[in-house]
C-alpha cells in the first residue's frame, strides 16, 4: 500500500538547512509578538548571526521586514554593535596614520 504523503515529506526533506531555518524564523516572526521566549532567542540569534544571503531572503518576504524591524525595536541590545569592531578600526586607522607619518618622513 502507497501512503502518500510520503512523497511530500521525502521533497520536503530535499530543501537545504537554509531554506528549513529560514521557514522556521518566518513562522516565529509571522506569530511574533506572541511566542515563547525561546523562539525570540532563536530568531534573535539567526538575525544576528545569519549570512546575508539569508536575512535578505527571509526580509524579502511578504510582510518579514516589519516583523524584523518590530524584533529590532524591542529588542535592540541583541543588534547593537559590540566595543571590539570599534577598537580595531581604531587601531588600523592609528597604524595607517603611524605608517604614513614614517614613510612621509624617510622621503
Amino acid at each position: 500500500m502507497i501512503i502518500e504523503h510520503e512523497a511530500t515529506s521525502r521533497a520536503l526533506d530535499r530543501r537545504s538547512g537554509a531554506d528549513v531555518t529560514t521557514d522556521a524564523i518566518e513562522d516565529i516572526l509571522r506569530r511574533y509578538p506572541k511566542v515563547f521566549q525561546v523562539e525570540i532567542d532563536r530568531a534573535v540569534m539567526f538575525l544576528s548571526s545569519a549570512p546575508v544571503l539569508q536575512r535578505a531572503v527571509l526580509s524579502a518576504r511578504p510582510g518579514m521586514q516589519a516583523k524584523i524591524d518590530r524584533l529590532r525595536r524591542d529588542h535592540p541590545k541583541a543588534f547593537r554593535n559590540g566595543s571590539t569592531g570599534y577598537v580595531l578600526v581604531g587601531l588600523l586607522s592609528a597604524t595607517v596614520i603611524l605608517l604614513g607619518y614614517l614613510v612621509s618622513g624617510i622621503g
